[in-house]
């Protein structure tokens, strides 16, 4: 349901913010589920049913999960035939079906979504002894029929796929890609189709990333599990830790979705996630929300595991009264915007230019004010970009058809609505300078797996340890990627590869010749960044280069005032020497 209506969002506000309101009954708090600013919450249907007050505020419902097993304490049973729920209804709470409860909660405007897959399905973690994923690959079609059906008998508003197996192989990829694209065409109309994948396999380099890219516009919104021990948005910030948050939001709304940041909802946990550090109170859900705002203020919202951890639901009613304003942001009227610039920055490369530009041309320069966050036009307002902390970020977006960045109310309106004072300035004499087209090659983040270029290098798809430089150290992977800073041994040890901990020094002989490549990336640097001779770019996330050197082409240097490819008459290249 598309929330749009001005009365709509009043509602939505004053529902959320007014105590008064709090203290009604269940069944007249009305809260609308639309295309962004969600809160969802799931729901362990083996917990307790939860009370009103802990689903109240919540637009989304996802009951989890349905599965292909049955319990067991030391390894789970697994249906040979993928029999999902053993052909009985699946439960809400207390281990029962409550058709009643998901009526309930629809009549309240809620969406009431199946979770099928979870942890007890297999994980790829060490050690883990369930496999029922893999009784299921090959039964595609099954697994489509099942969930169609389940939908429609219990009334259900779509499906989510919580999968955290293995996606190193192709019998796995098949299965998340067929399912997928098979429930969107076999779900009833307006179905929602959704993942809730771990925060490890949305690396760019992951697989799974990878097919969820090729499916996304099968998706509804994704749903990312920022509490798995890869980023620490809570503890950290959005921009910090080894792995920053926010760069891997960003591309997920660029690479993914083409710029629509209300696709992606961010993940959190209450009191599950001790291990990895991840737990979030209200407090500081709303700070990361209230950040992640700066950046994207439409946006598609938050998700938490658990309900039975929102008590009396003091989270949810904090946490919507930061989302909650902005529901609907996503359906801008015609009338005012054509293109709304919260869309972020792409990242899909432009063709080269035709002609090239005489050497009287000039290149707009972008620059931001002084510790400013938002969106500043660029030449003639002809498009926008991405002001973080006064700095630059990502790449200039073009407006659409008749419209331009209209800096007063940060999106792209009607050219004759207001006065574009944005202009490049002009000589005093000399031959007058004509305006450089937009950017010409984009660079793009890197599409197949490189080793990461710091020397740390983790062998395809490998998750576990490796030595670092000289095997005084290790470095933890997950599916070939490094994850996190290197662990020193103590003095007198080394890492041994075959044992997978430091031992004495003098009996590891399996040591590998290591020499440390040159780091292209300063220390805390996010973006792209020029090779010596300006020929090429790599990208760096807070000082780490994540990809090998990138070609511009021939006649081409990379141009860090832009972030682009540009002529090389056109950019200042400072060559480094050795």
């Amino acid at each position: 349901m598309v929330f749009c209506s001005r009365m709509m969002r009043t509602l939505y506000f004053f529902l959320h913010l007014s105590a008064l309101l709090e203290k009604l009954s269940y069944t007249t708090a009305h809260v609308a589920a639309g295309s962004d600013s969600r809160l969802i919450a799931y729901i362990g249907n083996w917990q307790s049913c939860p009370s009103a007050a802990q689903t109240d505020k919540y637009t989304h419902i996802i009951v989890a999960f349905a599965v292909s097993y049955n319990q067991n304490e030391s390894k789970n049973d697994c249906n040979r035939q993928c029999v999902i729920g053993d052909n009985k209804p699946i439960s809400i709470c207390d281990d029962t079906p409550n058709s009643a409860l998901v009526n309930q909660w629809k009549q309240a405007g809620k969406k009431v979504i199946v979770s099928f897959g979870g942890a007890g399905m297999g994980e790829s973690s060490k050690g883990d002894m369930n496999h029922c994923w893999d009784y299921c690959f090959g039964k595609e079609q099954f697994v489509i029929q099942q969930l169609s059906t389940i939908v429609r008998k219990q009334n259900f508003d779509g499906v989510d796929i919580s999968y955290k197996s293995y996606t190193n192989n192709d019998n796995a990829l098949n299965f998340l890609r067929t399912v997928t694209s098979g429930l969107r065409s076999t779900l009833p109309d307006g179905s929602i189709l959704t993942h809730s994948p771990m925060d490890s396999d949305l690396l760019i380099t992951s697989a799974y990333y990878k097919m969820l890219k090729e499916e996304a516009s099968s998706l509804d919104f994704i749903m990312p599990q920022y509490y798995d021990g890869i980023y620490h948005p809570v503890t950290d910030g959005l921009k910090g830790g080894s792995y920053t948050t926010i760069s891997n939001y960003m591309m997920l709304v660029n690479d993914m979705f083409g710029g629509q940041s209300n696709k992606v909802v961010f993940g959190f946990c209450i009191s599950d996630c001790s291990a990895t550090g991840s737990n979030a109170n209200a407090e500081q859900a709303v700070a990361v929300m209230d950040e992640l705002r700066t950046y994207y203020e439409c946006n598609g919202g938050a998700f938490l595991w658990t309900a039975e951890h929102d008590t009396n639901g003091e989270w949810s009613s904090a946490v919507s009264q930061t989302i909650a304003t902005y529901a609907g942001c996503s359906c801008t009227p015609i009338s005012q915007a054509v293109v709304n610039a919260t869309v972020a920055p792409v990242a899909t490369p432009l063709p080269q230019p035709v002609e090239k530009p005489t050497s009287a041309s000039v290149a707009f320069e972008m620059t931001c004010p002084a510790g400013y966050n938002g969106f500043k036009a660029t030449a003639y307002c002809a498009g926008f970009f991405h002001c973080v902390d006064g700095v630059v970020t990502g790449n200039p977006v073009t407006c659409g058809t008749r419209t331009a960045f209209d800096e007063a109310v940060q999106y792209c309106n009607w050219k004759d609505a207001f006065n574009c004072t944005v202009e490049i300035p002009f000589r005093t004499s000399g031959t007058p300078q004509t305006v450089v087209n937009p950017p010409t090659l984009r660079p793009v983040l890197p599409s197949v797996p490189d080793p990461d270029v710091t020397g740390l290098i983790c062998p395809v798809e490998y998750t576990g340890l490796q030595p670092g430089p000289l095997c005084d150290s290790f470095f933890s992977c997950v599916h070939g990627v490094v994850m996190g800073n290197p662990i020193s041994c103590a003095k007198g040890y080394k890492f041994d590869i075959s044992l997978e901990y430091c031992n004495a020094d003098n009996t590891v002989t399996n040591c590998p010749d290591w020499s440390p490549p040159r780091s292209l990336c300063p220390v805390g640097f996010i973006g792209y960044k020029a090779t010596s001779n300006c020929a090429g770019y790599v990208y760096c996330d807070n000082g780490k280069q994540r990809q090998k050197e990138q070609s511009c082409g021939e006649g081409l240097f990379f141009d860090e005032k832009c972030s682009c490819c540009n002529w090389q008459d056109m950019v200042d290249c400072e060559e480094e020497e050795g």
